[in-house]
């Protein structure tokens, strides 16, 4: 068969993505109001806690950009644009993608790829082009080998050639093969059994003819031969025991550097073991080659950076940097690192879901021991998320914040707007539920052994109440208007009501500890609040849904629903319709669940009717339609059937979008309508959604059903969706809630006030004791520069005196000059002008006698030019006698010569 697979590219406000399919629906029809939902943000990576090391998890694309697994997508992030996320999103006939790699000029990413359905559906390895969105190759459909039952490992290694022309891909056991693609071609180059686990596959490159393995017990390098591949041991099978391989580099044609657990750094050259580097700071988990040496990750979190030396020892270690604690933690493993092209910036994947920047330009100058240092080279990525299973969220009314617990004993403020993390707080225990009051500024926290209420200080969570009779509280929900709230501790079938503002549990008037809910025969899966904040559902895994008056602490009876083969896991009230959306799953046996034809571990949805005493809520939103209320509670049986592999886990109602959110334990999140029609017996979902890997924990909306959050069980991601309403073919335009008025607001605790203040008094007194100094030292610097400047007038008085004595007589002497200069000048003034006269009688005399010189030689002139005229008149004339005499005698000549020769008439002689 062949497979169809599509690349679909999204950023913040791109296109849709949900999966609209009229078949999905009972008679084909499509809701005139649809809700489609558009991937906006993700926390966390994929593979972070049971990553094999040396299995490429990040990877850049350009100076700016880089990839890496979420869930069950591809996503790039900017960390120069921080607020900007783009996804690549998986093939709907694709199950997962497993491994990645992108080639060496940027422009293409290879996925490994499950194909549905899982075990039978088999694997391949799709390569796109990132600039133009779309496959360009598809690789191994049916290609790769398979056990005897069917299975067929995925690739969970791959790697380009540097001319992108090759790639390498390696299988998982039980059936480990390397093989080697030509891609121009799409063809098989060479393949090879391995016979062990590999981790890492490398092509070198400067020769796409030699590949690189290695896996814990394995390090082999490899030479394609026709259609085979020949290994090559660069270490003796003796020496390879010492060793576990973690990861490997090409540094240049010659050279590559191979990482160990045991912290050494092997360096081959030309399939040989020349040097053995070993690392002070501990194990190598990742390594990375640079223009001027390499980088590697240790299993302490430290970064090494080491330098080519061209002398014996290869490389020496130039600095060795370790990321601040506040940052990642204590001895935080490194999992992968990437280095940007233009090699200033280092991306780093830790172990506990945590991406830092290191910035690595400013290495040359920062001081390893510097802290200051560290902080201004280190900075954490606000897109890590929990490393354990999270055990609570909640999101606030007032601010676009989202809060979350885990057992990784962590509680994470985020902002999703600003998408930034507000705080991250650590506990010394594990973290079971977690509930933010409407306006964000309390968080009610439960432990094992006690219930804590928090005040949300500007970056610290402040301890304001303990409740220790209240143990084990794994659920716990503040009311709509946050004066109270409920929760479930141990033992779980009770809940208890507490307000808010006193701490005091409802009934303590005539208990301490306050009088309970109790009515559950089993644990109390779920709670929820009424909007008017008067009554409380709850559902339980025996079965039972019901609704409590919190102010007399009654169930309504009339309102009870119980189904003793459901574990009822997730409730939802809608005080729109009045109906209440409960989700469980059936029991492993039961009557009821044989005569229902329901199988075991199938899931259930049922929606029921509340009898209220009041009149129904009439808000004004969009496409809402009139619900008839019944007068006694009726139950609709309204179940959805799906495989027995899935589960569904959470729910979410958005009256607004008239839709119903179901997220599923293999990652899918499905749309119904809200409400259900009541001539559908059994609704099918309208639009599916691929967006985890393994089970979805939690899904919420946000107060003004913008936003849509989902979070991961096994891939340990949350994601972030706008929710977009379709309406007859248009989209319908909202309001956004106003968080900004709310956001300027934050609460510092007294005694950090105190601190504030008392540090700022201390400065204010230090700063009025350098006041009173300067002003001390400066009357005493006044006195004396009175002092100098009465003395420096003195002299300067005496100096004037001086120098106006001086210059009087220097005045003087320049009179007399003056006047002994004007005689002079009056005397040499008559001088000149006598030998003025002198020179001007003289020259006049002079002048008269050249110009009778002059005279006598124009005549002289005039009188040769007459004689030379007349001499030469003469010559002419001899001349022309002459001349007349010679023609004379040659005619006669001639006449003689004509008479003696007659023969010159005949004209047979001439001479």
């Amino acid at each position: 068969k062949a497979t169809v697979s599509v690349l679909y590219w999204f950023m913040e406000g791109s296109q849709e993505d949900a999966v609209d399919d009229p078949n999905m629906r009972e008679g084909g029809d499509v809701p005139q109001t649809r809700t489609t939902l558009r991937f906006s943000h993700a926390l966390g990576f994929s593979g972070c806690d049971n990553a094999q090391q040396g299995r490429k998890l990040i990877d850049h694309i350009n100076d700016d950009n880089f990839v890496y697994l979420a869930g069950k997508h591809v996503a790039v992030y900017s960390y120069d644009n921080q607020k900007a996320h783009r996804f690549i999103l998986k093939n709907p006939k694709t199950s997962r993608i497993i491994a990645f790699c992108v080639s060496a000029n940027r422009r293409y990413i290879a996925l490994s790829e499950v194909i549905h359905p899982e075990p039978s559906g088999g694997i391949q390895v799709s390569v796109y082009n990132f600039s133009t969105a779309s496959k360009v190759r598809e690789l191994g459909r049916g290609r790769f080998p398979s056990s005897t039952d069917g299975y067929q490992p995925p690739v969970v290694a791959l790697d380009f050639s540097r001319d992108n022309k090759y790639l390498a891909t390696v299988t998982d056991p039980p059936n480990p093969y390397i093989y080697l693609w030509q891609l121009d071609k799409q063809r098989l180059a060479g393949m090879t059994e391995v016979h062990q686990k590999v981790s890492q596959i490398s092509i070198s490159p400067w020769a796409h003819w030699e590949l690189c393995t290695t896996g814990t017990s394995l390090l082999k390098l490899w030479r394609a031969q026709g259609n085979q591949l020949k290994s090559y041991d660069p270490l003796a099978k003796e020496k390879q025991a010492d060793h576990k391989f973690t990861c490997h580099s090409w540094f240049d044609s010659d050279k590559l550097v191979v990482g160990t657990a045991e912290g050494r750094v092997l360096v081959i050259e030309n399939q040989e073991l020349k040097k053995v580097i070993t690392q002070t700071s501990g194990g190598i988990s990742c390594l990375c080659s640079v223009s001027r040496g390499f980088i590697s990750g240790g299993v302490n979190g430290s970064i090494c950076i080491y330098e080519r030396s061209y002398d014996a020892q290869y490389f020496t270690s130039f600095k060795v940097m370790q990321c601040p604690e506040r940052l990642v933690g204590s001895n935080t493993m490194v999992v992968d690192v990437t280095i940007s092209p233009n090699e200033e910036s280092v991306v780093c994947c830790y172990e506990n879901n945590e991406i830092v920047q290191m910035n690595l330009s400013m290495i040359d100058s920062i001081d390893e021991g510097d802290k200051t240092d560290k902080h201004r080279v280190f900075k954490r990525l606000p897109i890590g998320f929990h490393h354990d299973t999270v055990t609570g969220v909640d999101v606030c009314v007032q601010r676009s914040v989202l809060v979350t617990a885990s057992l990784d004993r962590h509680i994470r403020v985020w902002n999703f707007l600003k998408k930034r993390v507000e705080i991250n707080k650590r506990f010394d225990e594990d973290v079971l539920s977690v509930a933010m009051h409407p306006s964000g500024y309390l968080l009610v926290v439960g432990f094992r052994f006690k219930l804590c209420v928090f005040v949300v200080l500007a970056n610290d969570l402040q301890l304001c109440h303990e409740f220790p009779n209240i143990k084990q509280c794994r659920e716990v929900r503040f009311s709509h208007g946050g004066q109270y709230f409920a929760a479930v501790g141990n033992p779980w079938s009770r809940i208890v009501v507490v307000n808010a503002y006193t701490f005091q549990p409802l009934g303590s008037k005539d208990n301490p500890n306050g009088i309970p809910l109790t009515g559950h025969s089993a644990s109390v899966q779920s709670i929820w609040w009424s909007y008017n904040d008067q009554n409380l559902i709850s559902a339980g895994s025996e079965g039972a849904i019901y609704e409590w008056k919190v102010a007399t602490g009654k169930r309504v009876e009339a309102n009870e629903s119980v189904t003793k083969s459901v574990n009822y896991l997730c409730v939802r009230y809608d005080d729109d319709s009045q109906m209440l959306a409960a989700l469980g799953v059936h029991k492993p046996a039961g009557t009821e669940r044989r005569e229902s034809g329901l199988n075991e571990h199938e899931i259930t949805l049922r929606t029921i009717r509340f009898q209220v005493d009041h009149p129904p809520k009439a808000p004004q939103r969009l496409l809402s339609k009139p619900v008839t209320v019944p007068s006694v509670p009726s139950v609709d049986n309204k179940t959805l059937r799906q495989p027995k592999a899935v589960r569904s886990c959470q729910i979410a109602i958005s009256p607004l979008a008239q839709t119903l959110f179901v997220a599923t334990n293999d990652g899918q999140l499905l749309l119904y309508e809200w409400p259900p029609s009541d001539a559908v017996k059994e609704p099918q979902p309208y639009s599916k959604m691929e967006v985890h890997h393994g089970e979805i924990l939690f899904v919420v909306l946000s107060l003004d059903e913008r936003y849509l959050f989902t979070i991961g069980a096994e891939d340990k991601c949350l994601f972030m969706f706008e929710v977009d309403i379709i309406s007859e073919g248009r989209p319908v335009t909202r309001k956004p809630f106003p968080f900004a008025a709310f956001e300027s607001v934050a609460y510092v605790s007294q005694q950090d006030f105190n601190e504030r203040s008392r540090y700022i008094a201390e400065i204010r007194n230090h700063n009025d004791d350098l006041k009173r100094r300067q002003e001390a030292e400066l009357t005493v610097l006044r006195e004396e520069n009175e002092e100098e400047l009465k003395k420096v007038e003195a002299e300067t008085l005496e100096e004037h005196i001086a120098m106006r004595t001086v210059m009087e007589q220097n005045m003087k002497d320049a009179e007399e000059a003056r006047q002994e200069v004007q005689l002079k000048e009056v005397a040499m003034t008559e001088l000149h002008m006598k030998s003025a006269e002198e020179l001007e009688a003289l020259h006049t005399k002079r002048i008269e006698e050249m110009e009778k010189r002059h005279k006598v030689l124009e005549d002289e002139k005039d009188d040769l030019v007459v004689r030379y005229e007349n001499k030469i008149h003469k010559l002419l004339a001899e001349i022309q006698g002459e001349k007349n005499q010679l023609e004379h005698e040659y005619r006669e000549t001639e006449q003689v010569l004509n008479i003696a020769n007659p023969l010159n008439h005949s004209g047979c002689y001439m001479k």
